[in-house]
């Protein structure tokens, strides 16, 4: 469905084990990581799509989610709710994340024919894509629903089969993905009335990953990714975030080390990259990055 959704997955399964100090789980079988000691932390594996309990004095992965194709995903612009599923079996969840603790806040009506995924949140919205399939696995549907107090609201003036989103103030901006011309059109919606008819902004374009960053909407090309006044290096993964002024990035080396780059968009100079990394959190205004080796605090002035 969405290219992140599905990342290299042979350059994974090399990532998984690569240069980590990464203990045996007791456990043969891992849903969900649980916290076995006060210094563990539930963390993303944002290259695998799986959750991790990481040790904060040893720095070491403890568990990790490892039963085969359950996966869980995030949302790009930070949200303590991801969903949870099996790609073959389906089975999913909305699922909240906090520091120690996994909670199902929300189960699938449809266990066997529904799946949803992450689209885009901010602090007033939340918006999932709801995927329906028939009894031999094909899509049947697509649609694009907010959560709120545990229950969807759709918006039905929504078709096609939307990919990406990002929002700004009231409006969702979303990609949806042409399969006769094997590229993406872009749309814009007001979110504020759920009956809304969707804007159509443009086609063409070639990866449908967008991001809204300090105003501006950013979209990607294979190489880029570009806002009307600025062009930055894509990589596999990429994260804005206002509250830092930061694009915060994720690649492999060609030794399959996962390394964490933080670019300052003020000036557009890299500020950092870090090796070895797990995951990152923004604390305060702080970026916490997570790492085999240590954690460091990153402050963009």
């Amino acid at each position: 469905m969405r290219i992140r959704w599905t990342i290299v997955v042979l350059l994974v399964l090399a990532l998984i084990g690569c240069g980590s100090k990464e203990t045996q789980n007791t456990r043969s079988q891992v849903d969900y990581p649980v916290c076995e000691s006060e210094n563990t932390i539930i963390l993303y594996d944002r290259y695998s799509e799986k959750l991790v309990s990481y040790n904060t004095e040893t720095y070491e992965v403890e568990e990790r989610s490892n039963i085969q194709n359950f996966m869980q995903y995030e949302f790009n612009s930070g949200s303590d709710l991801y969903t949870a599923g099996n790609s073959l079996t389906n089975g999913f969840e909305v699922i909240r994340v906090t520091d120690r603790d996994i909670e199902v806040v929300y189960d699938l009506e449809d266990q066997s024919n529904e799946a949803i995924f992450p689209l885009a949140s901010t602090d007033h919205y939340t918006l999932f894509v709801l995927t329906k399939y028939d009894e031999l696995g094909k899509e049947v549907d697509r649609k694009v629903v907010a959560y709120n107090e545990d229950t969807f609201v759709e918006y039905p003036e929504i078709n096609g089969l939307v990919s990406f989103g990002a929002i700004l103030n009231d409006t969702l901006y979303y990609t949806v993905y042409e399969d006769e011309i094997i590229n993406y059109a872009l749309y814009k919606i007001d979110l504020k009335d759920t009956n809304s008819v969707p804007v159509f902004l443009e086609n063409g374009l070639e990866v449908g990953e967008i991001f809204v960053h300090k105003g501006e909407l950013f979209k990607s090309s294979f190489e880029k990714i570009f806002s009307v006044s600025k062009a930055y290096e894509r990589m596999p993964l990429n994260y804005f975030d206002d509250t830092t002024h930061a694009l915060i990035q994720i690649f492999p080396t060609e030794e399959a080390n996962l390394v964490l780059s933080v670019i300052n968009t003020k000036s557009d100079e890299v500020i950092t990259r870090v090796p070895n990394i797990v995951d990152f959190k923004i604390n305060e205004g702080t970026i916490v990055v997570y790492t085999l080796e240590s954690i460091e605090k990153i402050s963009i002035h």
